[in-house]
């Protein structure tokens, strides 16, 4: 990942959210989710995994595929475009398939930023 700032040599790119995760994140919303979910998922963002630096949660796994559902797939990208709203970046998940769960590192964009 490069931090794009003026007068930086390097300009490859800016930090954001991938197109990917954005098409995800949008298809995840649009699939009608429960009202009030938003402000659930910024709790947690704003809570929990800001305090201990990671994001945790419960995925379905397609074992055929060797990777993660699409129902995931889109609510891992709806929560990392929900974190960087908040001024996060969350690291790709990495899956436990023993816990059915799905682990990311979350990074303050201004602690990068400053660390370039």
């Amino acid at each position: 990942m490069t931090v794009n700032r003026p007068g930086d040599v390097l300009h490859e790119k800016p930090i954001e959210v991938s197109v990917k995760d954005k098409s995800y994140a949008q298809e995840f919303w649009d699939a009608g989710q429960p009202k009030g979910l938003k402000e659930v998922m910024s709790n947690i963002i704003l809570s929990t995994a800001a305090s201990e630096g990671k994001m945790q949660m419960y995925v379905g796994f397609d074992r055929e595929k060797g990777g993660f559902d699409e129902k995931s797939k889109r609510k891992m990208s709806a929560y990392r475009a929900l974190a960087f709203e908040h001024g996060f970046l969350l690291s790709d998940f990495t899956l436990n398939e023993n816990s059915g769960t799905a682990t990311s590192q979350m990074f303050k964009v201004h602690e990068l930023l400053d660390n370039y």
